[in-house]
């Protein structure tokens, strides 16, 4: 019997409502919930919202959030301050705790107030006193589909809040889930407003909707499912509002190429466990013909700065092969250029670009060359700690300059093909040059 159908065999035979229970039960940011309803009656302590999901998905959240009904506010403070910390910034009705034996694991508190549900399927409610799941929209059922679906009237619901539509893409693409078909055309007609335009209140025009939240939103879908949120990125309309001067041709074809980078036997070719953020923006905009300033254009507009270093070096490098032949490179050279995480990340964009256009050419050699030098350089660099370092140079007295740089690239040319074999004959090496200066 195979590891995924055991798995769903045992999601399917453990209900959700036991494990709702023993989530709140078994995890010890919540050690404190039985005495607490023991000594309160008439209380209940509710789970829902992301936090009941995320648990009957399979998932511990991170920082969950819970109600607590029929306690004040002060009686909660009172019960929970011997246990961990409150911190009241939210007011008396919403706290965050954090246990004292993990500081780190917060717990946010809501007091007589449930969490807002973006979704249908975070509407459902569980009772810690009654051990029972509440599901009045039937949420359960779009869970146990994987369908997302807003509630109530969805071109309402996003007028009401577009910054859901993002996190309807978000959630789709982290967790592989189907938009319903009314909340998706919905979404496709709303989009727009994430463009609306009001005045401060220096009366100068700005977006209503920070382009911060907006770029963040794009890269975590497009991080937490490559492909398929590239497909719902662009098929939305998404693609189109964050970067209209991509084509959709250009788009087409930067998607159908992230295919193949992100492809486990891709990962595998090139020593990555995943393809960096900056390698996938710049996927998504090598086909157009003016990428590089397009794709800072973009980074600048939606606060992604931190990204435009990587993706200009990797569009920039992108044809590297077509007029650079790896064998000529010197091992260090290589190792420099290449095994790094950021080049290794480019040879993968080269091998999905390669694939995908199709064309035979003497680059496409080049990288079958680059990949076997970069395994002989991962086998060897993986036990092979550099020999030498500056301050060996410096006692030499060797001061930083070109001399220095090559010196350097000398010693470890000779580690990476065995010529030099530990840090004495590094030591040797470098005391034979300095002499003859």
């Amino acid at each position: 019997m195979s590891t995924d159908l055991l798995l769903r065999y045992a999601n399917q035979s453990y209900s959700p409502s036991n494990r709702a229970r023993d989530f709140l039960l078994r995890d010890p940011r919540f050690s404190w919930a039985n005495n607490l309803l023991e000594e309160n009656k008439r209380s209940d302590i509710l789970l829902a919202g992301a936090s009941l999901r995320d648990v009957l998905m399979g998932h511990v959240p991170a920082h969950p959030s819970i109600t607590i009904q029929g306690i004040s506010p002060k009686n909660i403070r009172q019960a929970l301050t011997s246990t961990g910390n409150l911190d009241l910034e939210g007011g008396e009705h919403a706290m965050t705790y954090r246990p004292k034996s993990a500081p780190q694991e917060n717990l946010y508190i809501l007091v007589d107030h449930l969490p807002p549900a973006d979704f249908t399927f975070d509407a459902p409610l569980y009772s810690l006193r009654e051990q029972a799941l509440q599901d009045e929209q039937n949420g359960l059922a779009d869970l146990h589909a994987g369908v997302i679906r807003v509630p109530g009237y969805p071109l309402r619901t996003f007028a009401e809040d577009p910054l859901r539509m993002l996190r309807t893409l978000r959630l789709a693409a982290s967790h592989g889930l189907h938009i319903a078909a009314e909340t998706w055309h919905a979404l496709q007609c709303s989009l727009p407003r994430l463009n609306k335009i009001s005045r401060n209140d220096a009366g100068k025009p700005e977006f209503t909707h920070p382009r911060q939240v907006i770029g963040s939103s794009f890269l975590d879908t497009l991080l937490h499912h490559p492909t398929y949120g590239s497909s719902l990125i662009g098929d939305s309309g998404f693609g189109h509002l964050v970067a209209p001067e991509l084509s959709h041709g250009a788009w087409a074809q930067g998607e159908a190429a992230l295919d193949t980078l992100t492809h486990k036997d891709t990962l595998g070719h090139f020593k990555l466990g995943a393809i960096s953020a900056a390698a996938i923006v710049a996927a998504l905009f090598m086909y157009h013909e003016r990428n590089a300033k397009l794709a800072a254009d973009f980074l600048k507009k939606f606060h992604l700065g931190h990204l435009a270093k990587d993706v200009a070096w990797l569009l920039a490098n992108l044809d590297h092969f077509h007029t650079h032949d790896p064998a000529s490179m010197s091992p260090s050279a290589f190792e420099k250029h290449f095994a790094s995480e950021r080049g290794r990340n480019l040879l993968a964009l080269m091998h999905a670009k390669f694939l995908h256009d199709g064309a035979h050419h003497i680059a496409r050699e080049r990288l079958h060359v680059a990949r076997r030098l970069l395994d002989a350089i991962h086998a060897k660099t993986a036990l092979l700690p550099k020999l030498v370092r500056g301050r060996d140079l410096s006692i030499l007295g060797i001061t930083p300059g070109p001399f220095y740089r090559d010196l350097m690239k000398k010693v470890r040319d000779g580690q990476l093909t065995g010529k030099l074999q530990n840090r004495d004959d590094a030591l040797s090496f470098l005391q034979l040059h300095v002499s003859k200066l």
